[in-house]
Parts: C-alpha cells; structure tokens; sequence
C-alpha cells in the first residue's frame, strides 16, 4: 500500500458548475491551486461539501484528475468514494486511486439501516481494494448512521483503515471516546467547517477538514497552535468565527461557500445542483454582512493578513 501522511489543513474542494450546469474544470482546477497556493496541507475532492453525491461517475473522475493534475503532488489528494453499497464503493475505490487520489475518505451507507457487521463488512470492502489509505466519515447528519464503539474496535483492526474525520453532534466528546478505544491505531481529523476547532486541537486530532472558505485563516490558526502560540490562535479563530457560524451548516453553506469563492475570483459561478438550492438573497445579506465586518474577501484574496490588528 502507498503510504500517505495527511496532517494539517485539508479544505473540502467545491465542484464549480457552468450556467448551463456543467462542469466547470476550468474554475475546479483556480480552486486547486488557490488553496495549495494559500499554505494548504492537503486538498480533498468528492466530498458532501464537493456536491459528489450530485456528480455521474464520469464526471466524479473528471474531477479527480483535474485535481490530481493540478496539485501535481504538491500537497496530498483525499478523494471521497462513499456509496450505499460494499460493491459499488470498493469500485469507487480502485477508480479513484487510478486517477490519482493519495488517500480515500468513506462515509458509511446511508441506506438500509445497515447493522454494525454491515458497516464493518462495507470498509473491508473498500481497504482491501484500496491501494492507499482509507478514513473513516462519521457524519451522522448527513447518514443517519451512528458509528458505535465496538464498530470503531473493529475499523482500527484493518490495516487500511488509518484516519477518521469526526462530524458528530460533538467532536471533542466523541474524539476522546475513539482514542480511548483504540489509542493511535486510528488518526483522527475534525470536520464541521472547524466549528470545535480549538477543542479539537485540544483533544490531539492531526488537522481539520474544514470547506475552502479563508484558508489563510485556518492555515494560521494550525500555525500558532502547532508552533506554542495558544493564546494567539484562539484570538485569530475568535475573529472570525462568526463567517463559520454563518456558512458552517449543512446544505446552504456549500452555496454560500461558492458565492465567497466567486466573490474573491477564484471560481466563475455559484451554482449548485438539486437538490441543494442556490443562495437566496436573505441568505446572501446575512453571509455578506457578517463578511464585510470581517473584511474577509480581501483575506481571501490575500490583501489582508488574518488577525491583522489584533
């Protein structure tokens, strides 16, 4: 198996789509490189914030190997594969790392209420097909599904299955429930738009996972908080914890990423496909007023440096 370290900040890829709902390669590729070029530690495509459940399985490899191409290995490329069936995921699997991906990131199937032997069964599938390392998604919100202690004793006994990325309702809780389980067999990373980031990094995770919105910002905090400089972390992460509140939810906030991507011209268009919806003007006004406090499009665009001020 190749080996992959992932460590860091590692943004979830938006899909860019054209007017006429295409694809939009040309602006996947801006964003790529705008993140690597931002201090990233790793980009991740196909995720639920990447709209990959809306993608055909063409498009799904087109957008891996734009993002494959661009990155060009300067950073490492997480691939989602998730699917409601062993089968059909472990397919997923040996297509993406063909195309590139250096990791997989899995989320358990959402349908038929599968059992936790069932659950198990699904990442042995992918592992044991996969030639790079596979992380768990605990996203219950968007599955439905809850990862249970003894599921987790299982994951950390197959030798593909290195990471986790934790999205339940509390991270930190369930962080340290996991560890104590499994110790390091398992690596952990946080999710939620960085919503608990802090704690998370309290808690020892590897990095966080958050969506491509102010990278600079979420590279910055990494930076303090890895290098000592606790008090100063949390004073950036206050700052600008408002736009996660704001854009950190589920389903509105993959277009309200988009539009602060189109704002700060890294991507053409904000569109998105159903059965999400696109941004409404109320929504719009609330996201914009909350950034113009934060004069976060110009740290965006990288004309003001994070925390300046503070």
């Amino acid at each position: 198996m190749t080996t992959s370290t992932l460590r860091g900040v590692i943004p979830i890829v938006p899909t860019p789509f054209l007017p006429d709902g295409a694809l939009d390669l040309d602006s996947l590729g801006r964003v790529v490189d705008y993140l690597v070029a931002s201090g990233v530690h790793g980009v991740a495509v196909l995720g639920m914030a990447s709209e990959g459940f809306a993608l055909t399985d063409t498009e799904r490899e087109q957008v891996i190997r734009t993002a494959a191409g661009t990155s060009a290995g300067r950073v490492p490329l997480v691939v989602g594969c998730s699917h409601n069936s062993a089968h059909a995921a472990a397919a997923l699997a040996v297509a993406s790392c063909r195309a590139g991906a250096d990791a997989l990131m899995v989320m358990p199937p959402a349908l038929g209420a599968p059992t936790p032997e069932a659950i198990v069964d699904y990442f042995a599938a992918v592992e044991s097909v996969a030639d790079v390392p596979v992380m768990v998604q605990d996203n219950p919100a968007w599955t439905g599904v809850n990862l249970v202690p003894a599921v987790y004793e299982q994951l950390a006994t197959l030798d593909g299955v290195r990471y986790v990325k934790v999205e339940t309702r509390h991270p930190p809780t369930t962080m340290t429930q996991i560890s104590d389980l499994v110790g390091d067999r398992l690596t952990l990373f946080g999710g939620l738009a960085g919503n608990w980031l802090l704690e998370e990094f309290g808690r020892g995770v590897a990095g966080t996972m958050p969506a491509s919105i102010m990278p600079q910002v979420y590279v910055r905090v990494w930076q303090l908080w890895t290098s000592g400089s606790r008090k100063e972390a949390r004073a950036v992460f206050n700052r600008y914890h408002p736009a996660i509140r704001v854009s950190g939810q589920p389903t509105i906030g993959i277009a309200m990423a988009k539009h602060l991507l189109t704002s700060a011209d890294v991507i053409a268009g904000g569109g998105v496909r159903s059965p999400l919806r696109e941004l409404g003007r109320r929504d719009r006004e609330d996201l914009e007023a909350v950034c113009d406090e934060l004069d976060l499009i110009a740290v965006m665009r990288g004309e003001v440096q994070p925390g300046e001020g503070l």
